[in-house]
């Protein structure tokens, strides 16, 4: 995912995965389907460790920063999105972006040219991008998330509400610097505890798109 907020590591061997909601079947499915194999890089398609993108507290323009790119993996000059795209060579970027631009008041304009540029990108490497939104405040975080919303229409490509699954999830979900709550054994899906923890809903939520994905390009 980009940046790199480790938002599915937990899922990243799939035996430790346990879901026994209504489709679990399919979640299980798609986990050990993306979890299998390794990345140039090393690891997975779900852990991000290696990734020149794996920076949790990045904006839209840090990821398009070449003085961002680690220069011990990454050829002068590129973004560390490029970098990333050139290394990992993945088929589907999930975007988590806006967090910490919606935290530091970034211009809402200067954001949506960023933010096209990522997706650009994205698209222009032949790679799918999956786009979500900023859980949190509407006051702080909606003007950023329409500009996703547009985004994603504009361009016709996935996109993830996280904001709507975390504010149903209630109070418990988020932190106040809008990262998500995690239960305490973060790969157990197997009761119903995670439902009041954001990261645990992204997760499924993400899983579940990521299979909807996949459905789509192989028909």
């Amino acid at each position: 995912m980009l940046p790199g907020s480790r938002d599915l590591d937990d899922v990243a061997f799939a035996d430790t995965c346990a879901v026994v909601e209504a489709d679990g079947e399919i979640l299980a499915f798609i986990t050990a389907y993306y979890a299998e194999g390794t990345l140039p890089t090393g690891g997975n398609s779900f852990t991000d460790e290696s990734s020149p993108a794996a920076e949790r507290d990045w904006t839209a323009a840090d990821l398009l920063d070449p003085a961002n790119a680690p220069p011990d993996v990454c050829p002068a000059g590129l973004t560390p999105l490029d970098c990333a795209l050139t290394l990992q060579r993945p088929t589907i970027a999930v975007v988590v972006m806006g967090r910490s631009d919606a935290l530091q008041d970034t211009d809402v304009n200067q954001f949506g040219g960023q933010y096209t540029q990522i997706v650009e990108t994205i698209l222009t490497a032949n790679v799918i991008p999956v786009l979500t939104t900023i859980p949190g405040d509407p006051a702080e975080v909606e003007p950023y998330n329409e500009v996703i919303l547009r985004i994603a229409e504009a361009y016709d490509i996935p996109l993830v509400n996280v904001w709507r699954i975390v504010n149903e999830a209630g109070p418990t979900a988020i932190n106040p610097d809008l990262t998500l709550t995690s239960p305490p054994t973060p790969d157990d899906f197997s009761g119903s505890e995670w439902r009041s923890y954001g990261a645990a809903n992204r997760k499924i939520l993400v899983l579940r798109t990521l299979y909807q994905v996949l459905d789509r390009v192989q028909q």
